[in-house]
């Protein structure tokens, strides 16, 4: 009895504690704070453009006279952007026809060439379309100075295939710093993405990925194209022809830039494993950085050019260059050469047991450093190094 006396007293106590929490309360409050929600918009932008004309298609060259022709822009963006036409001349249609562009639009010299005029403007961002006319009074002319001559071939039939073509981009000003940069980006990650960009007119490309070409990149009538290496590798294991990565063609001047490397593996045993060449008179290749370099395969001894000039002009200006035969790191077609159709002008970068400034497979002597740069010799581990310097 004495047991379970003390027990109904303590179980009672345990009830009166319970109760007098409960009638206390804010016994197991916290402190504690909150705010009202702040909201943040993101709000959509867009860049849309499109060309058009209302005048036709098909004109007639007849001296003296004009026709109207007006290719319009019209811009639909929410952000500031550059605006950008192009216009293709074909064959010698720009001897046979005369225009003007209207005023506002600025010639992009960078991306300017004897077939290709490209202008930009800079607008700002508006909620409705914005129209731009690219023909100053929306028309043509032929000179009346014209003659059958002009008109003809000298098999004397009449000239063909005389055009002039017009297509208009635009893009966002942010991030880019100017409107050279902003021209026609485009990012690839991989060969197809590549070579669409380029059958496309891209003039910028940002590699986004490593890619292993199994064919050579040619650029023929592209005007000025630059591509970034962005730190990535661009190979051509895959490739069983000895022409490289980049092969630049007429008309064209590709310019290389950015950390990265271009390697020209092939799977060509018998090949010269280049990395770039250029195949044309009109062919223009400018490298400004990046790591160069080719392997041999199989076993194989015979000659592999590293970056070879067929014809054209290649001009280098800083970059790595590590050719696995070194005394061709840089070759020029002999014949080309002797003409001075085939053109290599070295202003900086640094080539392996190789000295730019004495090409032995031209002769002896032949010197590729433009005037006012020299060479600086050093050793490593590796080797020997040539580098080109301002004197």
């Amino acid at each position: 009895m004495r047991n379970r006396k003390k027990s109904i007293v303590v179980t009672g106590a345990a009830v009166m504690l319970a109760a007098a929490m409960a009638l206390g309360g804010g016994t197991y409050a916290y402190l504690q704070g909150t705010t009202k929600d702040v909201v943040n918009n993101f709000n959509t932008n867009k860049v849309l453009v499109e060309l058009e004309e209302t005048t036709g298609n098909d004109y007639e060259i007849i001296p003296g006279t004009t026709q109207e022709k007006d290719p319009k822009v019209t811009v639909n963006a929410t952000v500031p952007s550059y605006v950008y036409v192009e216009v293709k001349l074909a064959n010698e249609v720009a001897d046979l026809v005369d225009y003007e562009i209207v005023d506002g639009w600025l010639p992009l010299e960078k991306y300017t060439t004897q077939f290709t005029k490209v202008y930009y403007r800079e607008i700002e961002a508006s909620d409705n379309p914005q129209e731009f006319y690219v023909l100053k009074d929306n028309q043509v002319s032929y000179d009346a100075a014209l003659e059958n001559s002009d008109m003809m071939w000298t098999t004397g039939k009449l000239k063909t295939g005389e055009t002039i073509t017009f297509k208009a981009s635009a893009i966002q000003k942010a991030p880019f710093y100017n409107p050279e940069d902003a021209y026609r980006v485009e990012m690839p990650n991989s060969e197809e993405s590549f070579e669409s960009a380029i059958k496309n007119g891209a003039h910028n490309l940002i590699v986004q990925d490593n890619i292993d070409f199994a064919t050579v990149t040619k650029m023929s009538n592209k005007g000025n194209v630059a591509v970034d290496l962005n730190g990535k590798v661009l190979g051509n294991s895959k490739n069983t022809t000895n022409w490289g990565v980049f092969q630049v063609g007429t008309n064209t001047t590709l310019t290389l830039d950015g950390e990265g490397t271009v390697s020209g593996v092939s799977n060509d045993a018998g090949g010269y494993h280049m990395a770039v060449s250029t195949t044309s008179q009109f062919a223009k290749l400018i490298i400004n950085n990046g790591t160069y370099t080719n392997e041999q395969v199989n076993g194989n001894d015979a000659q592999y050019d590293l970056i070879y000039c067929e014809t054209g002009t290649i001009e280098i200006n800083g970059g790595t260059f590590i050719c696995k035969t070194p005394k061709w790191t840089l070759n020029c077609k002999d014949a080309n050469y002797k003409d001075e159709t085939a053109n290599i002008i070295v202003k900086g970068g640094k080539f392996f047991e190789f000295d730019p400034s004495n090409c032995t497979v031209e002769g002896e002597n032949t010197n590729f450093v433009a005037e006012g740069y020299h060479v600086d010799k050093s050793t490593d581990t590796k080797g020997t190094w040539y580098t080109v310097v301002a004197d």
